[in-house]
């Protein structure tokens, strides 16, 4: 009879190494994957700062340009509020905006790329603690199963 108990318990301590392990394996891809949300959801802030800080400095180089363009049609005496350098002026800005517009979409979508990672992350630990469940009451499941195999195999 006590070489029954001790075959269940060394099965029930196993069982329990088990259980705490799977745990720990859940607790640790957990943190792995709430790091990753949370950098992700970062990048996601960053690149959206990124394009809009890309769009200021394209206007602001566009409006550098076109001062630069008026100083050199006024050193040639040409008005500059009528005619081709107004055309030319007007392009250029409009070229600027479109570039700064374009560098402000482009900070959206890459943003939008970091929060589609965010999002499956967190989407990953749900399924991760659904997973674990699962897993503990399998070894729970099979620690009985070989506990009470043991059992009555040694009468």
């Amino acid at each position: 009879m006590s070489l029954r108990l001790g075959a269940l318990f060394l099965q029930g301590l196993s069982t329990v190494g088990s259980l705490r392990a799977s745990r720990l394996d859940e607790k640790i891809n957990k943190n792995i994957l709430g790091f990753n949300a949370r950098l992700a959801k970062k990048d996601a802030e960053l690149a959206l700062k990124a394009g809009e800080e890309t769009a200021e400095d394209i206007r602001e180089d566009t409006t550098s340009l076109i001062s630069k363009q008026r100083a050199a049609f006024g050193a040639s005496n040409l008005v500059t509020t009528s005619g081709s350098p107004l055309l030319a002026q007007l392009t250029q800005r409009e070229e600027g905006e479109k570039a700064a517009q374009s560098a402000i979409l482009e900070g959206k979508a890459r943003a939008r790329q970091f929060s589609i990672r965010e999002s499956l992350a967190e989407y990953e630990t749900g399924l991760l603690r659904q997973r674990g469940k699962i897993e503990r009451q399998n070894i729970l499941l099979n620690g009985l199963t070989r506990g009470g195999s043991t059992f009555y195999r040694l009468k």
